[in-house]
């Protein structure tokens, strides 16, 4: 084989592993999963569920909300302090068809879009004065999406973030009413 051949494959090999690594790199859902195979949790044991995590400050005045949303409920919690205390929680019921419609909303809000590798999945201590936003679902008690936003800009969710938060606030009765004294 001659030199020029011999170069031109070293060549096409080279640019297959660039395109390769920068494939890897770039930010984005590295789980495929289909909106048909998301909205049909909807019939499964899975939660979507948001914590909103207000602006870092003491220990003791430390507050946050929960809402986790499945097929059978829809739960509140006000927290307290980083080890997220429970101090009010409002249960509501929910149906497999109210799931199900609330699924499909979040695969248009780009639910599944954001860079779930593990390395980048602590959102604590960034945006320090602003407030986090944590994005999870879980079928059968295993992981499935694990992404965070916050105020400040720095994300690993690339979905509608603003979008996102409004369907899990409109599945709570009352939301603003639950939340007026919770400082974010």
């Amino acid at each position: 084989m001659s030199y020029y051949w011999r170069y031109v494959l070293w060549l096409i090999a080279v640019i297959g592993l660039v395109v390769v690594l920068i494939m890897l790199l770039l930010p984005g859902n590295h789980k495929t999963i289909s909106g048909n195979q998301f909205i049909s949790y909807s019939s499964s044991n899975s939660v979507a569920s948001l914590i909103i995590d207000a602006p870092e400050n003491a220990n003791s005045t430390h507050q946050a909300v929960k809402i986790s949303v499945s097929q059978n409920s829809v739960v509140y919690q006000q927290l307290s302090t980083y080890k997220y205390n429970v101090v009010n929680q409002q249960s509501y019921p929910n149906n497999q068809t109210a799931y199900k419609v609330f699924l499909r909303s979040l695969y248009f809000a780009n639910f599944l879009r954001g860079n779930t590798n593990p390395a980048d999945a602590n959102p604590y201590g960034i945006c320090p004065l602003g407030d986090r936003y944590i994005f999870n679902f879980v079928n059968n008690n295993q992981s499935v999406i694990h992404t965070w936003t916050t105020s400040c800009g720095e994300k690993t969710y690339y979905g509608n973030a603003n979008l996102t938060v409004s369907l899990f606030e409109n599945q709570v009765p009352n939301f603003q009413n639950l939340t007026q004294n919770i400082n974010f």
